[in-house]
């Protein structure tokens, strides 16, 4: 009854827009975050599981839950200005704000394809690359979505725009594609039936670059009519260049950087992202697991943890003596696997935790205490603890798994 009522509790909240509930750890918060986008350096948005939409307005300082109505995993965002901005999910789910995430409307997609990239080019034209085919065009700001005419049936993984007219998109089977018409048509300037294209990205209307899986790149300088293909040091995801040598992606969950047009390309230090994103040429922020939110002041070079843990167990069970005074007991360390057993201590309401005893207690499943310094806790092998000065010291109280296995 007890888990219950916390998984009530946590559903209760979500739809609320957290306005009762703040994280306590990991902080600032902790659900996986999929996705982020700067409209501008000091707005951005950061979105995740369990419907988690964040804004912050002071470039990254500080983090605020906006209340997005779903508990729906979010997985793509892209705001076309500081109020404007779409959300996506699986099963073709398409939401959109215009007050800066205070509201939002679903809107209709017309598909339950799943979605590989969200990309708009101005405020009016967008378009979503998907599953089997699927490219979404919009062309009045995302109200409506219709599917643009794509000969193919295979994924499409990523889109990008160099005027109103002349567009690209990267699909599986080594596949590029190509409009002139503001993604009426679209005609294929590539094609191999052995490798997934995961990117694209062009400098202007000539040059561009396209990555893709087993370490594969290409380049054009002609505008698509032909391509130059080689080898890169590694697969890139999320690709972008600022000049004809240098760029940034993603590999493996970490920033990379290359310096000589796609060849070579360095890891940053930025580890454990699913996505990032350029407040300006110097600022950038990743994103990824356990609210995992990093940022960079220098492009990339050294980067700083947003999110502190106390600790990385699974918890399992907390009590409340009185107001100020609590108590958690975890399992044990997902980081090594290796320890059994923490307690966490807060004296502030749960502002703020300690780890108050660590060690080989089995696998913590209950804790109650009878007054600030004098508790109980209970492991799954039948142990039972008890402390006198406040969870610093346990001393068994019962062994039942010994005594079992001297039966």
């Amino acid at each position: 009854m007890k888990k219950l009522f916390i998984t009530v509790v946590m559903i209760l909240s979500a739809l609320a827009s957290f306005s009762q509930w703040n994280w306590s750890n990991p902080t600032p918060f902790g659900y996986h975050l999929s996705d982020v986008h700067f409209p501008d350096e000091n707005t951005g948005y950061i979105v995740g599981e369990k419907g988690t939409v964040l804004k912050t307005t002071d470039a990254g300082t500080s983090w605020n839950f906006m209340p997005s109505g779903t508990l729906r995993r979010l997985e793509m965002v892209w705001f076309t200005n500081a109020e404007t901005g779409f959300v996506t999910s699986d099963s073709g789910f398409i939401m959109k704000t215009t007050d800066g995430g205070e509201t939002w409307q679903e809107l209709q997609s017309g598909t339950t394809e799943e979605f590989n990239d969200l990309y708009f080019y101005n405020e009016t034209l967008g378009f979503i690359a998907g599953m089997n085919g699927q490219l979404l065009r919009t062309t009045d700001g995302g109200e409506t979505w219709q599917r643009a005419f794509i000969d193919i049936y295979s994924d499409v993984y990523s889109v990008h725009f160099v005027d109103e007219n002349t567009g690209y998109a990267a699909a599986s089977m080594r596949t590029v594609f190509k409009t002139v018409d503001g993604g009426d048509t679209w005609s294929s300037t590539s094609g191999d039936p052995y490798l997934n294209l995961r990117s694209i990205f062009f400098l202007d209307a000539m040059e561009g670059y396209v990555s893709g899986s087993s370490n594969f790149m290409m380049k054009t300088t002609n505008g698509g009519f032909s391509w130059t293909h080689f080898q890169s040091n590694r697969p890139i995801e999320q690709m972008q260049f600022i000049n004809e040598s240098t760029g940034y992606g993603l590999s493996y969950d970490e920033l990379v950087k290359t310096t000589n047009g796609g060849t070579t390309w360095t890891p940053l230090g930025m580890t454990d992202c699913l996505s990032y994103s350029f407040a300006n040429s110097n600022t950038v922020f990743g994103v990824g697991y356990s609210g995992r939110l990093l940022k960079s002041e220098d492009a990339g070079v050294t980067s700083g943890n947003y999110t502190t843990s106390v600790t990385d167990a699974d918890l399992e069970d907390v009590h409340f003596p009185d107001a100020n005074t609590g108590y958690i007991v975890s399992q044990y360390d997902v980081s090594t696997g290796l320890r059994y057993g923490q307690v966490l201590k807060t004296t502030d309401a749960g502002e703020t935790w300690q780890v108050t005893a660590d060690g080989d207690f089995g696998r913590l499943t209950s804790v109650h205490f009878t007054d600030v310094n004098t508790g109980y806790m209970v492991c799954g092998y039948g142990k039972i603890y008890k402390t006198t000065d406040g969870g610093f010291v346990w001393d068994t109280l019962a062994n039942n798994y010994d005594i079992f296995l001297m039966k």
